[in-house]
């Protein structure tokens, strides 16, 4: 049953016993057991399911988080790709679960793997905000702290303008369906940033990039004065 377990679940339950009585009597239909009811004598001597643990994680090659090695090997999957994909806290930690288990490396507590995304998450923003921030000079800085002042005729930031997408169900289209407030924004950001996207650093603005390339800069398909 703890093997089974293993395999089904990435980790061992607190309490082996603790399985629906369907698999029960499955697994002693396989084994050719009469009745699964001798699993309740199973946990009597309380170290037996431990030493049983240790034996199948040796056997199956089932490694712990807790080794140095394992967790930085872990820790280098789980910056890479928040580092080169925008995904929710949620997505990253569902993608470490599946390495995790891909790698045979037993589950750690959900508090455990939730921290380390959390981390690891905070980690590459930073990493991206630093960037940003080397490649903005002065002029630009104040350029973009004025996004976060309201005009006397306006009732929304200009940060807020360009945060407003394009119509609903509007892809990547030629330039004449791209709406007013859209052309305004990438008009904005071509004459802040001078023509150079300053995110290149980071893979996961390709999407940016690509737009930048194609519609902002005056070389791409979509120009304007």
């Amino acid at each position: 049953m703890q093997l089974g377990t293993l395999r089904f679940l990435g980790t061992f339950l607190e309490d082996p016993v603790a399985v629906p009585g369907l698999v029960v009597d499955f697994v002693a239909t396989q084994l050719g057991i009469v009745g699964g009811s001798v699993l309740g004598s199973y946990a009597e001597r309380s170290k037996t399911p431990y030493e049983h643990r240790w034996e199948i994680a040796q056997a199956y090659g089932y490694r712990r988080l807790s080794v140095p090695e394992t967790a930085a090997e872990f820790r280098s999957f789980l910056t890479a790709r928040a580092w080169t994909r925008a995904e929710r806290p949620t997505q990253l930690f569902d993608q470490g679960v599946a390495w995790l288990r891909a790698e045979r490396v037993l589950l750690p507590g959900v508090s455990v793997l939730a921290r380390l995304v959390a981390e690891v998450r905070d980690e590459a923003g930073d990493r991206l905000y630093s960037v940003l921030a080397g490649r903005v000079s002065p002029e630009r800085g104040r350029g973009l702290d004025g996004l976060l002042t309201v005009p006397a005729d306006s009732r929304s930031s200009g940060l807020e303008r360009l945060r407003r997408a394009p119509h609903p169900g509007v892809g990547v289209v030629p330039a004449v369906q791209l709406d007013v407030g859209m052309l305004g924004g990438l008009t904005f950001c071509r004459a802040l940033f001078g023509g150079q996207a300053v995110l290149e650093e980071s893979p996961r603005c390709v999407g940016f990039n690509m737009l930048w390339r194609w519609v902002v800069r005056p070389s791409g398909w979509c120009t304007w004065g």
